[in-house]
């Protein structure tokens, strides 16, 4: 049972400093009650009482333990079609300019994919470009230090509710609709 919920400012710059060099996460003062808040079920399910027997347990056990650390801190904020301007772009732009240079292929990198909706947009994207057209070999690397949400988005199953807002022409032509005893997914 955690005795003491409050996170110190000591322990707040140890750990700041921990997932900053571990994972290039700039927590900035305000994030105190964030990283509070994400790290107290950690503190329960490994029993400790306070935030700085996690800080010790996460020393000691450090190759075991920075995963949970890290999938902890992390925030994984996606949608398709998030922040839209980027993949047009991506289509008005970038993939002419491939095309006026003849590239016979395209490596996209996607960084921080969380759940797979960026990379899977990007490939929708990529596509609908080339539809038609004789189009370059094209890889999309998908990576997250996050692993839970790399574990979900090898699943490449999406609630429906949370592809309401994809355009119904997207979903006929690039998904596969299954219903099952969990309720209806996108795939």
């Amino acid at each position: 049972m955690i005795n003491n919920y409050n996170l110190s400012d000591k322990d707040f710059n140890r750990l700041r400093d921990i997932i900053y060099n571990e994972a290039g996460i700039k927590l900035s003062d305000v994030k105190k009650a964030l990283m509070q808040s994400r790290l107290m079920k950690r503190l329960r399910e490994l029993q400790l009482g306070n935030f700085t027997e996690y800080y010790n347990y996460l020393v000691e056990h450090y190759e075991k333990e920075k995963i949970n650390f890290i999938n902890a801190i992390t925030t994984n904020k996606t949608d398709f079609f998030r922040e839209n301007e980027h993949f047009e772009f991506l289509k008005k732009k970038i993939l002419p300019d491939f095309d006026l240079k003849r590239e016979k292929d395209i490596r996209i990198w996607s960084a921080g994919c969380s759940t797979g909706e960026e990379p899977y947009t990007i490939a929708i994207t990529l596509h609908e470009y080339y539809n038609g057209k004789k189009a370059p070999e094209f890889l999309i690397l998908a990576t997250d230090i996050d692993t839970q949400v790399l574990n979900k988005a090898q699943e490449v199953l999406y609630a429906a509710d949370h592809v309401s807002d994809v355009e119904s022409k997207y979903l006929n032509n690039y998904f596969l609709y299954e219903r099952n005893q969990n309720g209806a997914f996108y795939s």
